[in-house]
């Protein structure tokens, strides 16, 4: 049986995603919302030019990784359209990463996995043209790609 983790990341170890929304809000009882989701792309209004500003775009990103393997630091970068390979929007890394306290089990394998897990906010959040923000994290010299979120103009309405 092929695990459904490994065929999507090629056989990484680690794997993830991002939520890309308006805002995040923590709440009791350790629930988290995510305001405004984007299902996949940003629209500016036709009229918009770029640059653009978007006043606020919130990002939760999760890394998964096997239990047994602890990293000593994760570096989470942030591309904005336009930004070069080696000049993200944003880089931060994370070092000295606490013994990690959320875990989930792979059900096909029975496979603990823990959750490394940070919001990202950028108030306001300059688009300099339409494309892509892309999110990465680098362990080691392995690249991870976390998700992406297009930008584009909404398309003007056409009624017949």
């Amino acid at each position: 049986m092929t695990n459904t983790a490994d065929s999507l990341t090629g056989g990484s170890q680690f794997f993830g995603d991002t939520i890309f929304c308006d805002d995040i809000r923590y709440e009791l009882g350790g629930k988290v919302s995510y305001i405004g989701v984007y299902n996949g792309v940003l629209y500016l209004s036709p009229d918009q030019t770029f640059p653009a500003v978007v006043s606020k775009l919130s990002l939760q990103v999760r890394l998964y990784m096997p239990i047994s393997v602890d990293p000593d630091r994760i570096e989470i970068m942030v591309y904005f359209p336009e930004d070069k390979d080696d000049a993200p929007t944003f880089r931060h890394v994370f070092e000295n990463i606490p013994a990690r306290q959320n875990v989930v089990s792979d059900a096909q394998d029975i496979q603990l996995r823990g959750i490394f897990a940070t919001p990202l906010m950028f108030s306001p959040a300059p688009l300099a043209a339409t494309g892509s923000v892309k999110v990465r994290a680098k362990i080691g010299e392995e690249i991870i790609r976390l998700g992406s979120l297009f930008i584009r103009k909404q398309p003007e309405a056409v009624f017949s």
